[in-house]
């Protein structure tokens, strides 16, 4: 299902993209739900839903997703909303490698 929502996704087919990634995601198929948050805030002619794309990177965080790990995976509009992640997202946690 995942990468049949990423087919849909390469063709702009965001409605069928979300509906394949939630199934994935609804399967515990972690790599879906980084996907899910982008649909979530940044596909053009989708409605923007940040509070979802926050819920879905946390989701990837909480389940040690590399990406979700990654404090560039999370959209700068996200990390910067303060309104909705509050003043520390577990996304923003950086380690110190020295």
């Amino acid at each position: 299902m995942y990468q049949a929502g990423r087919v849909a996704h390469a063709q702009k087919d965001f409605q069928l993209a979300k509906q394949l990634y939630e199934k994935a995601a609804g399967l515990n198929y972690v790599a879906s739900y980084i996907n899910l948050g982008v649909l979530s805030y940044q596909v053009s002619g989708t409605p923007k839903d940040y509070d979802a794309a926050r819920r879905w990177y946390e989701k990837a965080v909480a389940a040690n997703d590399p990406a979700g790990l990654n404090a560039d995976a999370a959209p700068r509009a996200v990390r910067e909303d303060r309104r909705l992640i509050g003043d520390d997202p577990p996304w923003q946690a950086r380690q110190s490698c020295c």
